[in-house]
Order: C-alpha cells, then sequence, then structure tokens
C-alpha cells in the first residue's frame, strides 16, 4: 500500500513538475515575443516620425513657395498668375501629419467644399493668412477673413481660438 502511495506521490510530482516546467516554456516564449514586439515597436514609431519628418518637410517646401510668391498684400490688392496645388497629393500629406484631417472633415462634415476642407487643413498647418490667401487664391486677405469666418459659422466654431479644440475633437 505504501509503495503504491509512493507511486502516486512521485507521479504527481513528475505530472507537477511536466505541467511547471510547459508554463515556464511558455512564460519564455511569451517574453521573447514581447521583446520581439516590443522591438517592432520601437521601429515602427521610428519609421512613423520618420514619414510624418518627409510630410512635414513636402508642407514646409509648400509654405515657402507660398512666402516666396507672396505679392504684397493688403485689404484690396489683387493678385495674378496664381499656381494650382495638386490637392490629391496634398491631402495625404494633412492626413499622415495630423491623423486623417482631410478624411475626417469629409466625412464628418459631407457639405464643405473642396475649398473650405483645404482652408480647413491649411488652418490645421498654422499657415497664415497671407500663405491661405496665395495657395487658395483668394483676391485679398480680406476675403480670406471672410471665407474663414463663413467656415467657422459652418462648422460651429464660436470663436477663433477654438479651432485647436475642433481639430482635437475632430
Amino acid at each position: 500500500m505504501t509503495e503504491i502511495i509512493i507511486i502516486i506521490c512521485l507521479l504527481i510530482i513528475a505530472l507537477l513538475s511536466i505541467v511547471n516546467y510547459k508554463k515556464q516554456n511558455r512564460i519564455n516564449e511569451l517574453e521573447l515575443n514581447r521583446t520581439i514586439l516590443d522591438k517592432k515597436l520601437i521601429e515602427s514609431e521610428a519609421l512613423c516620425d520618420y514619414i510624418k519628418q518627409l510630410l512635414l518637410i513636402q508642407l514646409q517646401e509648400l509654405q515657402k513657395d507660398a512666402q516666396k510668391n507672396l505679392l504684397p498684400v493688403r485689404p484690396g490688392d489683387k493678385k495674378i498668375n496664381q499656381p494650382k496645388f495638386n490637392w490629391t497629393k496634398l491631402y495625404p500629406i494633412f492626413d499622415g501629419l495630423y491623423d486623417k484631417l482631410a478624411e475626417k472633415l469629409a466625412q464628418r462634415y459631407p457639405t464643405l467644399t473642396e475649398k473650405e476642407k483645404q482652408h480647413c487643413c491649411l488652418i490645421r498647418a498654422k499657415f497664415r493668412t497671407d500663405e491661405i490667401t496665395y495657395i487658395l487664391d483668394y483676391e485679398t486677405t480680406t476675403s480670406t477673413h471672410t471665407q474663414k469666418n463663413k467656415l467657422q459659422k459652418k462648422l460651429g466654431i464660436a470663436d477663433v481660438k477654438e479651432w485647436p479644440i475642433f481639430f482635437d475633437n475632430l
């Protein structure tokens, strides 16, 4: 009888050892997977930062072009020979930099015109009024301000200081 009890105890110990061994192997495997995932996360964050830097450089080039080509802009001044910007290439830049900005604007505000959506993108990127006037080919900075005020009303933005809140909640 004691032999049977000893054999059962040994079997239980062996079984517990096997279970413990498998658990330890699983823990080691999970720790290895976590290490691999942590490395991939760091790599993907670095890649994301790199892509954002590239997109930001493209956006800065657009801004430089706008600044370089600005004519003296005063209320009442008219501008001539404005270039057309390729917004099919610009929207992905804004989307990449600002959490799918153009896409969200189109989805949540389907009544926005293309020019209004472009205006929002430029406001989000902190372009100055004279730069927006140039890029969107408004006649004057006054008309740019007028369009911005109309846009604010359309989007339910009560004050110019609420634009950052609007973009954060978009």
